[in-house]
């Protein structure tokens, strides 16, 4: 898979540059995740509830072991201001 790497702490990668504006026990919602890396970071080290958008399957497969839920989805099909409208209120299924 084309971005199924790991994550490089270092001050100049991006990824490194996002987490350290998350806050732990939050909820993301996170699209194109690609394989999870920062999914399963985020979940794991940081207890945040993640929710994913991925349009690869494969990576799709990958990234929802580390999800709380997710679609496998091209964005531009999808009216995300409803589907994850309820997350948070009520229910954390899509």
């Amino acid at each position: 898979m084309k971005y199924d790497y790991g994550l490089n702490f270092n001050e100049n990668d991006s990824l490194y540059k996002i987490t350290q504006r998350i806050k732990p026990n939050s909820t993301v919602l996170e699209f194109g995740p690609a394989a999870g890396r920062l999914t399963s970071f985020l979940s794991n080290e940081y207890n945040c509830k993640v929710y994913i958008v991925e349009i690869d399957q494969e990576g799709f497969d990958k990234a929802i072991k580390f999800a709380e839920n997710g679609l496998c989805a091209n964005i531009e099909d999808i009216d995300i201001s409803t589907l994850f409208a309820s997350i948070g209120k009520t229910s954390d299924s899509l």
